[in-house]
């Protein structure tokens, strides 16, 4: 019965004298049973007519039932070269505030959670390359085992978390001898995701950020081959307004922000959505990413405001150091209460570097 159903979708198929074409762009963003199809479509003189493509699901169909595994519709598997551009350390830190030991080549290597993701991200080119689904059950799926992509894993990039040396390296992988890679996933921080992004849209190469959430590089006409798996900050700065003035009716808040891509972003979409209908007082103060004395600076001249709810958009030890100067001026208290919260460019490991004063606070 099966075999009937397949030698009929091949004859229809093979009745249609149409082929199908499908430009670069067009495969690139196909599905895995999409590629099935096409690959289908080769095999028996492709069409683009009504019925051959019912026929070709047909085909499909059974392919996908159990009685063919999909992983045999492939004997060779293309290969999909990948750059993982990644933060194992930050050049913005200085040698006199970084851990023991943990300073090398002008750069501060950051706590092992870092590691992990880069860690992780090499067990996930591994375990999709073997459809192994002990993790990620979807690498072990039909539609995976259909696939005929594997990755290579071309380099793995310490970006030191600036925007210059992350440009520095991509233009060496886009020149490199063996060829530019097909796929750019990261940069994590939105400052080093907009540094190379208009670079790798004209080179056609998709770049694939996993943290990187500024508004600013929602633009497609400025970076065409930007994606995200990661909500910009539109949607939460949307929430959170909301969460103020229609659930705490306050009448005014703060936003305390680092002067990068990251913490512009944040603010703009804050902007954007706060005050709507200008009926919420926003304030906003932006402080030099790393500098004691800016944030302290900075800091003072919120406390002059009378503001009590207020938002951090830093990144890493940033956290530490406006929170600090906010509890030594008196503008992070518990009496008169004051609402305070984080964005989150704050992992939980950062903030436990807080002094007791602060933490308490």
């Amino acid at each position: 019965k099966h075999l009937t159903h397949r030698s009929r979708a091949a004859a229809r198929m093979a009745n249609c004298g149409h082929r199908l074409h499908l430009g670069r762009g067009e495969r690139s963003t196909m599905s895995a049973r999409k590629r099935i199809l096409h690959q289908l479509a080769l095999w028996t003189g492709g069409v683009q007519c009504n019925h051959c493509a019912f026929a070709l699901w047909l085909a499909l169909s059974f392919l996908l039932s159990g009685e063919v595994y999909a992983s045999q519709l492939f004997a060779h598997r293309h290969e999909v070269s990948l750059a993982m551009l990644q933060s194992l350390s930050d050049e913005r830190i200085p040698a006199s505030e970084c851990e023991p030991h943990s300073y090398h080549d002008g750069s501060c290597f950051l706590d092992t959670s870092y590691k992990a993701v880069a860690v992780a991200s090499v067990l996930a080119v591994q375990h999709f390359n073997q459809r192994d689904g002990r993790f990620v059950p979807s690498f072990n799926s039909t539609l995976a085992l259909a696939c005929d992509k594997n990755i290579t894993l071309k380099e793995l990039v310490d970006t030191r978390r600036v925007g210059l040396p992350t440009l520095r390296e991509v233009v060496r992988l886009l020149d490199a001898p063996a060829g530019a890679p097909n796929v750019i996933v990261g940069p994590s921080r939105s400052d080093t995701s907009l540094a190379i992004a208009a670079l790798t849209g004209l080179q056609d190469i998709p770049t694939i950020s996993y943290a990187s959430t500024s508004p600013l590089l929602s633009s497609t006409t400025r970076y065409p081959r930007f994606m995200r798996t990661i909500p910009s900050d539109d949607a939460v700065a949307y929430a959170l307004c909301s969460f103020w003035r229609d659930e705490l009716h306050v009448p005014a808040a703060a936003v305390l922000f680092g002067n990068d891509a990251y913490g512009e972003g944040y603010k703009l979409a804050l902007q954007r959505s706060c005050q709507r209908g200008e009926d919420m007082d926003l304030r906003t103060f932006a402080f030099e990413l790393g500098s004691r004395d800016d944030i302290s600076a900075t800091v003072g001249a919120f406390g002059t405001t009378g503001i009590n709810v207020v938002l951090v958009v830093a990144l890493g030890l940033d956290n530490v150091l406006v929170l600090e100067a906010s509890v030594a001026q008196n503008a992070l208290r518990r009496t008169p209460a004051a609402l305070w919260a984080v964005a989150d460019g704050a992992s939980t490991s950062v903030l436990r570097q807080l002094s007791p004063a602060a933490t308490e606070a």
